[in-house]
């Protein structure tokens, strides 16, 4: 009696049916017997195996809904043998396996995948990022999970603000000369930003991008609270070694409050008269008023010139 073993594992996509022959041979080297048995290999079902996950890289903050790519799996039971056993949604529909990974991803019809979730972004949660895939075969066995990361690349965004939003400048002040730094609030920290001018109704203020500064074109000719809008835009460059600039802006308002300058008067009167005629028994002469009397009234001190020595009869003074 022998046992008759497996020298190697079957396959049933190599031979689907073996023929054994046999003899039997006696003591003295006589042939007693031949005789063949057929065996028949029987197809074993087993899960899908090598899921294929085709998604290229795709933007940050992309909307929901956004078709990424396809997944496939290979089944030995259901592929196509000349064509690697790839098996496709109609013989093997593949999944988001839940138990992996949260809903970032979704797949439709035709092992398509799509995108559940427009807040990913570069330099974010790694596992935002993974997709965990399970395929199926026609007889519901169930592939291990692969997991795989998808590529984000960063995108440009619009600055968020504009400084300063507030400065003050005198009535006085010389034309030409710098009266603020530019600056804007980039996410992206780009390298570059350039201002422009979109409204500035008394034409009063210029940019230099070159220093990033807002300049005084003229010497305004008004007090007040005054205000222009300013647009920056930076240079579009998403991270370093970007190819494809997208440049965006932001546009702010920037006030200026406009405040008188001291300055002598030009003339003075007493209750606006230039020449006093006065009673003998009078004890007040008059209120000291500026000609140009300014908004703040108490702006100006006054002093009292031309006062004799003392003991001579001299019978005007100024209140303190």
């Amino acid at each position: 009696q022998r046992d008759l073993l497996l020298y190697s594992k079957l396959d049933y996509f190599i031979a689907t049916t073996y023929t054994l022959s046999f003899q039997v041979v006696d003591a003295k080297g006589s042939i007693a017997m031949t005789t063949s048995f057929p065996v028949n290999v029987i197809l074993t079902n087993q899960p899908p195996y090598d899921i294929v996950i085709n998604i290229p890289q795709f933007a940050e903050e992309s909307p929901v809904g956004l078709l990424l790519g396809s997944v496939y799996s290979h089944d030995r039971e259901s592929g196509d043998v000349n064509n690697g056993k790839s098996c496709f949604a109609a013989t093997c529909p593949c999944s988001i396996d839940p138990s992996v990974q949260s809903s970032n991803f979704y797949i439709g019809n035709n092992n398509t995948v799509y995108l559940n979730n427009s807040n990913l972004h570069v330099g974010g949660d790694p596992a935002d990022t993974q997709i965990a895939i399970v395929c199926r075969d026609p007889q519901n066995a169930v592939s291990i999970a692969r997991v795989a990361s998808v590529t984000l690349f960063r995108i440009n965004h619009a600055p968020t603000a504009i400084s300063p939003t507030w400065f003050t400048l005198t009535d006085q002040t010389e034309a030409n000369i710098t009266v603020a730094p530019l600056s804007a609030t980039n996410p992206n920290n780009n390298k570059n930003t350039d201002y422009t001018i979109l409204q500035d109704s008394a034409n009063l203020f210029e940019v230099d991008n070159a220093a990033k500064s807002l300049k005084l074109k003229a010497t305004p000719p008004f007090t007040g609270n005054y205000s222009i809008t300013i647009r920056a835009t930076n240079d579009g460059l998403a991270e370093a070694g970007d190819t494809n600039p997208n440049p965006l802006s932001y546009v702010g308002i920037i006030n200026i409050t406009i405040t008188r300058s001291p300055r002598a008067p030009s003339d003075l009167t007493i209750d606006g008269l230039s020449n006093i005629t006065l009673l003998e028994s009078a004890s007040l002469v008059g209120y000291l008023r500026p000609v140009d009397e300014p908004i703040d009234k108490n702006v100006y001190t006054y002093e009292l010139l031309g006062v004799p020595n003392s003991g001579a009869a001299f019978p005007f003074y100024l209140e303190t």
